[in-house]
């Protein structure tokens, strides 16, 4: 074989090296870049050890979420038991005044638990009762007005 092909050739193989020693390091600056971004921070680790951050990160965050729904769960029952669903009715009590100066106030629970406050008020008089309620109902006899304050303050169906 004459020399000048043996040049050639070995020519060509060296600029195929060239060549494949350039896309390996392009290839290696792209999957450094890759885990850079990966790890979410400019300094160099391995794979391992940004997977790992990466996992501690998620686990911290589940954590959060968890703790989260929980006190999402205690507001809801909290928002349940207050006393939130209100309701006034207005009337003459007495007779004598000729207006409705008398009221009865429900106001109730998401359970339909709470109380009814009555004021009676006449041209004489002026009186108070309070009554508690339970699931709708009273151990006491409620006036009609009180039954129309507590139907009316009850909690709507959903």
């Amino acid at each position: 074989m004459p020399t000048e092909t043996l040049i050639t050739i070995s020519l060509a193989i060296a600029g195929l090296s060239l060549l494949v020693a350039i896309y390996a390091v392009l290839s290696a600056r792209k999957a450094r870049k890759q885990i850079l971004i990966f790890r979410g921070t400019a300094s160099e680790e391995d794979v391992l050890a940004a997977g790992i951050a990466q996992a501690e990160r998620v686990d911290d965050l589940l954590e959060k979420v968890t703790r989260l729904g929980q006190s999402v769960v205690v507001a809801q029952r909290d928002v349940a038991a207050s006393l939130r669903h209100l309701a006034v009715v207005r009337y003459n009590g007495t007779g004598d005044m000729g207006g409705q100066f008398s009221f009865s106030l429900a106001i109730l629970d998401d359970a339909a638990n709470g109380i009814v406050i009555t004021s009676i008020q006449g041209h004489n008089i002026g009186r108070i009762y309070s009554k508690t309620i339970t699931a709708g109902k009273s151990e006491t006899v409620l006036s009609p007005e009180e039954t129309q304050a507590i139907d009316n303050a009850r909690p709507k169906e959903k």
